[in-house]
């Protein structure tokens, strides 16, 4: 789909029955990509949608191709959905999840009330993830350049960074901004930095070099960042299990308040997800991670 062909308009395309068989296995594993996280529907289906209008980058009839076996999946999943009688569940919580995404819920995140602030804990953890949060904000702008492309390649993964990067935008603007919802804008950011540094170092030969310095810097960079973290001792939940059986009598129950902490200690029966008042007196809890 993303193979180059600059002698055309639009992406490079064949008329055998082997080029309407790529469409169908591609449509297919957007349609699964979808299905594995909605939100995905932002940099799969809009931006095909988008690419039939924009400069014909893909033909009308690929692209309605491509949307048509891209729904499949979802739809066999909401028949076995209805057959299984999870229907009424299903729309319950994608409604809910649309109105958090959407803004209109904040229950989690940083715009929720009483939060933390994003600023502040971008600062805080920038030794650690700062390549990453380069990439959330070159998403959007990698994604005008490519889209500017004469390629019709570049063109297509620009106008899928550009979808994912404006959605990311909206997110720390206005809808339920955080971590999850950072991980698709991410790497739409990767595929259009590079795309987008060729494109300009091809446009303006004279800035080749500079380019490559700062897509040198930016590699070493994240080799660094990524060394670092996984040479980090993170034992923290280790830590607890040992200062237990040290300080704590045998029969100690222990109140677990986040997701993390109870994956963590889900086999150890001393532990449960008790994260009320309530709930600590009602299973003896007298101790809280």
């Amino acid at each position: 789909l993303v193979s180059e062909h600059l002698s055309r308009d639009h992406l490079c395309r064949d008329t055998d029955q082997r080029s309407r068989l790529r469409l169908v296995v591609a449509g297919l594993a957007l349609g699964y990509g979808v299905l594995t996280k909605d939100v995905l529907f932002v940099c799969t289906v809009v931006p095909v949608a988008l690419a039939v209008l924009w400069r014909r980058t893909l033909p009308l009839r690929d692209g309605a191709l491509l949307m048509a076996t891209t729904v499949v999946p979802y739809v066999i999943y909401l028949i076995v959905l209805a057959f299984s009688g999870g229907l009424g569940g299903w729309f319950e919580a994608k409604s809910q999840g649309l109105l958090r995404a959407l803004g209109f819920v904040q229950a989690t995140g940083f715009n929720a009330p009483n939060s933390p602030s994003l600023i502040g804990r971008v600062l805080d953890q920038l030794g650690s993830f700062g390549t990453s949060y380069v990439l959330l904000l070159v998403c959007p702008l990698a994604g005008v350049v490519a889209a500017l492309s004469a390629s019709p390649a570049r063109r297509f993964l620009g106008l899928v960074a550009l979808m994912m990067g404006l959605f990311g935008v909206y997110s720390a603007a206005f809808g339920t901004f955080e971590e999850q919802y950072g991980y698709p804008v991410m790497i739409a950011g990767i595929l259009a930095a590079a795309i987008s540094a060729v494109e300009l170092a091809a446009r303006f030969p004279r800035a080749r070099r500079p380019i490559t310095a700062v897509c040198l810097v930016f590699v070493v960079a994240a080799a660094v960042l990524g060394i670092r973290a996984e040479a980090t001792t993170d034992d923290g939940f280790l830590q607890v299990r040992d200062w237990m059986r040290t300080n704590l009598p045998v029969d100690a129950k222990v109140g677990v308040t986040n997701s993390t902490g109870a994956w963590a200690f889900d086999q150890d029966p001393h532990f449960g997800v008790w994260a009320s008042l309530p709930d600590l007196a009602d299973n003896g809890a007298s101790y809280v991670l």
